[in-house]
């Protein structure tokens, strides 16, 4: 029901041809009279679609909107809007739009402080979510003067069912930390860092030449994660830190790094700190219930009876859309890699890769690859997995 009112709407939206015309005549003139690509109906649509969420977002506050529209670049062309929300807590979550593949999908949502003052660009999101795995939520941008908060969703293993939110908590003043601090041999100094309010760090030998690196943190913030830390050296070598190498002060935390001593000091290249931390605000726990509708931003997938194996690897399915590839196989955990799948478009681009990712259980996996920049599916000319070719469905 939901697939046919949602084409309904689509084709609803579908510009006249006196609009296309403006538009590809705009565009020409922005592009100095040259000819340039014909608009597909897909990517008009879309901006149409852009257009209508740029209603709700601005609502919430302009800043919030061009945060949203700077984070997903090329690819917001393929946001999906969504509705509705929930309040708990004096917190109102709103759901603003979906970027889909199928398997996997990024929610957008805003969370309004009714009473103000209790978040910021530094707030981490868990929420209990019933209908797929979640990689958890970021903060993209805060707005302070309407105390509203854009958030990122992550979610994974899609069935193609609504998900249902329920409970969570929001945590203002939660930094992320990964940083390479200065070689120093002097406990006694501590290095403060501009991006990371509170935190400072020092480093060198005591007076028993067992080498530290203590994190330090300023009254009202408080640790959340056990600090790692790993060491590079000149002759290519690494060593990192055990968990009983770490001991809690009650400022913060020594780490005790027993691969670097007196004779190899000059040696090290690197040291990466790594670990979290949480300020003075305390968090938000709320009852908040909201449906996530998965829409996928429109595919291409082989048919039901491909199967391709290689090299001990089963595919039973490659579908495409304007993100990216997804593929479910059978085979082991490291089965496929980023070099496995090419994708060339009617032009002879090969498309180029950001990213790669997925999962597997039991040998159950998907593998999902994520463009540079966006590919119109009426562009792809041909697909390329473990050097075989895979015909898509149209």
């Amino acid at each position: 029901m939901f697939r046919t009112e949602y084409k309904r709407e689509m084709d609803a939206l579908e510009p006249s041809r006196e609009a296309m015309a403006r538009l590809e005549a705009l565009t020409r003139e922005e592009a100095g009279g040259k000819p340039g690509k014909r608009f597909g109906r897909r990517a008009i649509v879309a901006l149409a679609l852009c257009a209508a969420l740029a209603v709700t977002a601005v609502a919430a506050g302009p800043s919030v909107w061009s945060a949203l529209t700077q984070h997903m670049g090329p690819f917001g062309a393929w946001l999906v809007p969504l509705t509705g929300s929930s309040a708990s807590a004096g917190v109102e979550l709103e759901v603003v739009g979906v970027l889909s593949d199928g398997a996997s999908a990024r929610f957008y949502l805003t969370a309004h402080d009714r009473v103000g003052g209790r978040l910021d660009g530094h707030t981490s999101v868990t929420f209990d979510l019933e209908g797929a795995g979640s990689w958890g939520g970021s903060a993209v941008a805060f707005d302070g003067e309407t105390d509203t908060l854009l958030l990122e969703l992550e979610t994974m293993n899609l069935t193609g069912e609504k998900l249902t939110l329920s409970d969570g908590t929001l945590t203002p003043n939660s930094y992320q930390v990964s940083v390479e601090p200065e070689l120093e041999d002097r406990l006694e100094t501590f290095q403060t860092y501009e991006e990371l309010p509170g935190f400072s760090t020092s480093m060198g030998f005591d007076g028993e030449n067992n080498f530290h690196l203590r994190v330090k943190l300023a009254e009202g913030y408080g640790l959340s994660a056990q600090s790692a830390v790993f060491v590079t050296f000149s002759d290519g070598s690494t060593w990192f830190n055990e968990a009983e190498q770490v001991s809690y002060l009650s400022d913060g935390q020594d780490l005790r790094l027993e691969g670097i001593t007196r004779e190899n000091w000059d040696q090290v290249e690197k040291i990466w700190l790594i670990t979290s931390y949480t300020g003075p605000l305390e968090p938000i726990q709320g009852a908040w219930t909201l449906t996530l509708d998965p829409v996928a931003a429109g595919t291409r997938s082989t048919g039901t009876d491909f199967s391709l194996k290689r090299f001990g690897v089963t595919v039973t399915q490659v579908q495409l859309s304007a993100l990216g590839a997804v593929v479910t196989y059978t085979g082991g955990e490291d089965a496929l890699s980023v070099e496995d799948l090419r994708v060339e478009t009617a032009s002879g681009e090969v498309s180029a890769w950001d990213s790669f990712s997925g999962w597997n259980w039991g040998g159950e996996g998907t593998a999902i690859w994520r463009y540079e920049t966006p590919v119109e599916l009426e562009d792809i000319a041909s697909v390329t997995l473990l050097g075989e070719a895979v015909p898509l469905a149209r």
